[in-house]
């Protein structure tokens, strides 16, 4: 991956939470993780903590996550899973704490919103991406729901796309200040 849409709003991962849900999705790999330290775009990782995270990715990648839970225990952030050995079963992002869930979505709200898709196409790509992400409520009012009559006309799709820029407006404004990358 190594690039990633949030970095160009001058947003980065605030908490190891969500670099550990990043690496559990596989949205992220190992060397994302090392470059994005290295790049300052993970802002709890200053030198000493890249240092125990190379340290730890020399013994095992199990040791690399077990540091990176240790990371969130020591932070006092509620942990997805206990144990490193728990990293490989399978989890669903309605079961996460919705800290680390919040820059995930918005990620992929702004990619969805990068791709070269119509604006009806773009709608309907976010009705699978809410269903991915266990239903955020915040997103129910640009979602496609089959209950409305007027469901694919163009006024209809036109309101909910509108809705949709103004959540990801907010949302980039929220964490513009809560995940602001210092440089």
């Amino acid at each position: 991956m190594n690039s990633m849409q949030i970095f160009s709003k001058n947003i980065g991962f605030n908490d190891w939470g969500e670099i550990y849900l990043g690496l559990k999705k596989g949205w992220i790999t190992r060397s994302d993780l090392f470059a994005f330290c290295q790049k300052g775009y993970v802002i709890p990782c200053g030198e000493d903590r890249l240092a125990a995270l190379y340290l730890a990715e020399d013994e095992s990648f199990y040791q690399l996550i077990k540091q990176i839970l240790g990371f969130i225990s020591e932070a006092r952030q509620p942990l997805i899973d206990t144990h490193a050995e728990e990293f490989d079963n399978p989890i669903h992002l309605r079961d996460i704490p919705q800290q680390y869930a919040r820059l995930w979505q918005l990620e992929f709200l702004l990619r969805t919103d990068q791709q070269p898709l119509s604006a009806k196409d773009k709608m309907w790509a976010l009705n699978n991406l809410w269903s991915d992400f266990g239903y955020p409520e915040a997103w129910r009012p640009f979602q496609i729901l089959t209950d409305f009559p007027d469901i694919g006309s163009e006024q209809r799709i036109e309101a909910l796309y509108k809705e949709y820029q103004s959540y990801l407006g907010a949302e980039v404004a929220a964490l513009e200040v809560s995940h602001k990358i210092i440089t």
